[in-house]
């Protein structure tokens, strides 16, 4: 009997009538009625309905409904049926990763999506997947009024368009969307269209900032003569990474004739803390290398800090063509010139400049001279370096450079740099001493036995200084002559036991321990139960304390905020030291351990 009125969906999902819900779906007089017929028929399920369901994937009216649908009967997508029912679902990857037979589907798709940020989404799906059945269509998309879209076809045509891409890529260098024009020009780039450079220098010249920048870079993959007076151009350029790009790309192109121009941009750069110009122009120099040498020799005495730095690091990445210079800026009467020249030298690494830095070392009246060398020294050679190093940790007359050599003597370590740097437990200044004590924990095990005989030294800082480093290498053989020298008060026992409670060794003077809730990153108390007289703000406020202001030994510290937990904290009961007989005098145990053996506040 002929259905007069418009189908009953609801009826029909009660009886369950899987043939009429089918028919409802094409029910062009009433769009509700087609998506209900689609959603009961998911309820419903079966065979028929799948099939009746995925025929209407490509309808635009009930596609979502019908994808929808499926999903609820737990249908899988595969195949071009697959590819529509994710488009259906506006996710055009996820058609993508189907594979070829999503390619039809979507360039299909690209006409009847109604989702500007979907459709884009499906023109990149195209360009992933590089089928070349895709190109025309996405040259077609060039076109289309939704700016994203002409943005992604472009990038998509650059990465499988091949030639046959190149004119509407450059046609799209005009277009009003300035992340279409920039895209086009960086595409044309990677595709090597030499047939491009006049347009992109047009576009370097008359562009959008954003094409203006990618112009740029075009025309350094390009790497083609007619670029360079462009590019020199815009290292004028009002925006600062149009001039960051500018530089980039002369760089690649690597002509001598556009060092000056990169030197005066590098000059403008630092003057103005133009962080984005100042690198970019300066590896370009060194990329251009040789003809950049001179400049930058020059730029070693300029009085900015920063453009000899920036010289120096240009220098250093020019390598073996800028070593002569280098060598015979050493003898520059401007130690500034000197110091750029060691620094450049060590990023070289030649070992022909290892007899002159040495010279250096022993001659050159600046102490940061003479510090950069023993550093360049160190690092072309550290075996060359061992014996220049032991000479000035002995003889240099400034303190710093001195201590630099201590620590590069430790960083190169083994049994040759113990006994110097034990020797240098007696120098007179505090820095290098505790250099000295610090760098033996690098060395290690060939330190201990030397170390320990240092315990006995008629020098107190001798003493002090073996007794630390022992604690900092934590060698069990440390304990035993630790402990006996703690029963030694001329032989500055106090601070033997500070180190064996510091490193778990043991606790000979049987201090008393404490356990406390306290904050777990910053190690404060929370309780303010432990107070000095002279601190009444007590221990218990978290304000970054350290042993020389208050009465808990702490031994860690990082810091980030309060959280309760239970550490073991060592506390001194009666809050004093005795003195011993070199003469440190009777006063509270942080300060004893924050002086030195003389008395000079800082030393410990």
């Amino acid at each position: 009997m002929p259905q007069f009125g418009p189908p009953d969906v609801e009826k029909m999902k009660a009886k369950r009538d899987v043939n009429g819900l089918i028919k409802a779906l094409d029910y062009d007089k009433d769009t509700a009625i087609r998506k209900a017929a689609a959603k009961a028929l998911g309820q419903i399920g079966g065979h028929r309905a799948v099939k009746a369901l995925v025929a209407v994937l490509k309808d635009k009216v009930i596609h979502f409904d019908a994808a929808f649908a499926l999903r609820d009967l737990g249908w899988e997508p595969q195949g071009e049926s697959g590819a529509w029912y994710w488009i259906a679902l506006r996710e055009p990857k996820k058609a993508g990763s189907i594979g070829s037979a999503a390619v039809k589907p979507l360039i299909a798709a690209l006409k009847v999506m109604d989702h500007d940020m979907k459709h884009a989404e499906a023109v990149e799906t195209l360009g992933m997947m590089g089928d070349l059945r895709a190109v025309e269509p996405l040259i077609e998309s060039l076109k289309d009024e939704n700016e994203s879209v002409r943005a992604q076809a472009a990038k998509a045509l650059g990465r499988m368009g091949g030639s046959r891409a190149i004119e509407p890529l450059i046609a799209s260098l005009k277009d009003p969307y300035e992340y279409t024009g920039g895209t086009a020009a960086e595409e044309l780039g990677k595709l090597g269209a030499t047939q491009a450079v006049e347009p992109l220098i047009a576009a370097l010249k008359g562009g959008k900032k954003y094409v203006r920048c990618k112009a740029a870079l075009a025309l350094g993959q390009l790497r083609d003569p007619r670029g360079v007076q462009p590019l020199i151009h815009a290292l004028k350029d009002e925006d600062k990474e149009v001039r960051r790009d500018a530089a980039l790309a002369l760089g690649e192109i690597r002509d001598p004739s556009a060092t000056e121009p990169l030197f005066t941009a590098l000059m403008g750069a630092i003057k103005e803390l133009d962080d984005l110009v100042i690198d970019p122009a300066g590896e370009a120099m060194a990329k251009i290398g040789g003809p950049a040498v001179d400049i930058l020799i020059g730029a070693l005495k300029d009085e900015n800090y920063h453009v000899r730095y920036r010289a120096t690091r240009s220098l250093g990445e020019i390598g073996k063509p800028a070593l002569a210079p280098l060598i015979a800026s050493l003898h520059d009467e401007d130690h500034k010139a000197r110091i750029g020249a060691v620094e450049a030298l060590a990023k070289i690494g030649d070992a022909r400049a290892l007899e002159p830095l040495i010279s250096m070392l022993k001659n050159d009246p600046d102490p940061y001279v003479r510090m950069g060398s023993i550093v360049t020294i160190s690092t072309i050679s550290k075996d060359l370096a061992l014996e220049p190093l032991i000479a000035t940790l002995k003889n240099d007359q400034d303190g710093e450079v001195r201590e630099k050599a201590a620590g590069l003597l430790g960083s190169i370590g083994g049994q040759q740099t113990v006994a110097p740097l034990i020797a240098a437990f007696k120098d007179n200044n505090e820095i290098v001493r505790r250099k000295a004590t610090d760098v033996m924990r690098f060395i290690g095990e060939p330190a201990v036995e030397p170390l320990i005989a240092a315990l006995q030294d008629d020098d107190g800082n001798v003493r002090h200084c073996a007794a630390e480093a022992l604690g900092r290498i934590n060698d069990p053989r440390a304990k035993v002559a630790l402990a006996a020298n703690d029963k030694d008060d001329q032989k500055g026992g106090q601070l033997a036991s500070y180190i064996l409670i510091k490193t778990n060794l043991g606790n000979p003077l049987n201090l008393e321990v404490k356990t406390e809730k306290f904050c777990v990153y910053c190690e404060h108390l929370q309780e303010p139960n432990l107070r000095d007289p002279q601190y009444p703000k007590g221990v218990g406020e978290c304000s970054n304390f350290n042993v020389s202001n208050k009465g808990v030994v702490s031994f860690d510290n990082t810091c980030g905020g309060w959280k309760a937990n239970t550490k073991v904290r060592f506390w001194l009961s009666k809050g004093y030291m005795e003195h011993n007989q070199e003469g440190w005098p009777r006063k509270p145990w942080y300060q004893v351990f924050d002086d030195g053996p003389d008395g000079e506040k800082g030393t410990r």
